[in-house]
């Protein structure tokens, strides 16, 4: 994993040691942005420890406490029982992202099952986890009880610079594009457009621009173009181009993001709630994301009043052009 390597041989270091020794690999709390390679990590751990598919959950998606234990049933790992005899659940990896959103009652039941004892009680019967991990995951560590951040073990994984999402979109080119490699500058660009967003980078080289100057290149010709082609004609200059006509700045601030800055400058601080409703941003990852990368340019700030703009971000809506941040990006925060 690009741009993680000290925090993954950290987390290789444990699931070898546990691997080794039988003792058991501490639940673990991932936090970090959109897109920095925590499921990715969380299957090398489960094929370290168990050798098989962890358990993927989101934690908007189960209801009630019986919505976990029917995905483990599902899954052949609740044994059957008679009378009332505390069941254990046979040994998994169980990942939970986005655990700040599970409903109150699930979070009850999961921290029971993570305490030192590891039983917790679902639907009137009682379920031992000691053979289960559970592997845990937020982009918002703010939403999370102080039971959450405390029982599991916390390790953070920051967000990538330009320069390590340059080189991933590199690698990736190399296999869309049958070999051919692009310009570093064309990848710098292609990153800094999106966010440097890993996964939103990868795939906006694969489905939108590889496409676009494939389609390009066959309308001018009239023939199937070799990717080789297509590649060269994807310079830093083009892709600045496409970007710059689909609304996105060099700083990757879309629409929706000027309109976050621009309502902020008119209202001043404001609650979350508020600032989703008024940019019709219904899905909550998409505010977290816009949120995040706005503070790491250093235009908006957080309070317990809400979001609300900084000196900085004023100054960003009334230059034109607008000031070049890719500086910001091109470092670990």
């Amino acid at each position: 994993m690009i741009g993680q390597s000290e925090t993954v041989e950290r987390l290789v270091e444990q699931a070898l040691f546990s691997k080794e020794t039988g003792e058991r690999f501490p639940d673990t709390l991932l936090v970090g942005p959109a897109g920095v390679g925590k499921t990715t990590l969380v299957r090398k751990i489960g094929a370290m420890l168990l050798n098989r598919e962890p358990i993927f959950l989101s934690g908007s998606d189960p209801r009630r406490p019986g919505d976990l234990l029917e995905r483990l049933t599902q899954e052949g790992l609740v044994p059957n029982a008679s009378g009332t005899a505390m069941v254990s659940i046979d040994p998994c990896l169980v990942f939970i992202d986005e655990v700040h959103s599970i409903p109150s009652s699930i979070a009850t039941a999961l921290l029971s099952a993570m305490d030192d004892e590891r039983i917790t009680t679902i639907e009137g019967r009682r379920y031992h986890f000691n053979r289960v991990v559970f592997l845990l995951a937020t982009t918002d560590q703010g939403k999370l009880s102080e039971a959450f951040q405390s029982r599991p073990h916390k390790t953070w994984l920051r967000p990538y610079t330009l320069h390590e999402v340059a080189g991933i979109i590199w690698l990736h080119g190399r296999d869309c594009l049958d070999g051919a490699e692009l310009s570093r500058e064309a990848c710098y660009e292609i990153a800094a457009r999106m966010r440097c967003n890993p996964r939103r980078s990868v795939r906006a080289l694969s489905e939108v621009l590889r496409k676009h100057y494939f389609t390009r290149l066959l309308r001018e010709t009239g023939n199937r173009p070799p990717f080789i082609e297509v590649a060269a004609i994807m310079t830093a200059a083009n892709i600045a181009a496409f970007y710059e006509s689909q609304g996105i700045d060099y700083n990757g601030l879309d629409d929706v993001a000027r309109r976050f800055l621009h309502y902020l400058k008119q209202h001043g601080a404001v609650s979350e709630a508020t600032l989703s409703q008024a940019l019709g941003l219904t899905h909550r990852q998409d505010f977290v994301e816009t949120a995040e990368y706005l503070v790491r340019l250093g235009l908006i700030e957080t309070s317990s009043a809400g979001r609300s703009l900084t000196r900085e971000g004023r100054q960003y809506l009334n230059a034109s052009p607008p000031p070049d941040l890719r500086d910001r990006i091109s470092r670990a925060m």
